[in-house]
């Protein structure tokens, strides 16, 4: 069964007209946030994304040589983040985990972050 996340975004990759004008979308929608990433992470730096969504950007990062793993609890959203890299020569690491859950060692990634997930939580579970 699809989750409500993974229908939501297969509508809207639809209604931008498929995968790849999807993808160059969303790069172009989010490339604040990637030179962001790009600026605070050393080259070949080790990334987790925290809810990966679609995984638009975690595979994009993978593609400019960082080492991505790409986190979400949506077995479905994983699906479609899988299916959206296939359009990309490098991916990401994606893995099925809880946030509460994710058992990392310290400092085992030099940067964390996420777009879209904190909304999810109260203060409370965002602190």
């Amino acid at each position: 069964m699809d989750s409500k996340w993974q229908k939501l975004y297969q509508q809207e990759i639809k209604d931008c007209g498929g995968e790849k004008t999807f993808i160059a979308h969303k790069i172009k929608e989010k490339g604040v946030l990637i030179k962001y990433i790009k600026k605070f992470t050393s080259r070949s730096g080790k990334i987790i994304e925290a809810g990966c969504g679609t995984g638009i950007i975690a595979t994009y990062l993978s593609n400019l040589n960082f080492k991505v793993t790409a986190v979400d609890n949506d077995e479905d959203m994983l699906n479609l983040a899988k299916r959206m890299a296939k359009n990309f020569t490098q991916k990401p690491v994606f893995l099925k985990k809880d946030l509460y859950n994710l058992n990392f060692l310290e400092n085992q990634f030099d940067l964390c972050f996420n777009h879209g997930v904190l909304e999810h939580f109260n203060d409370i579970e965002i602190i």
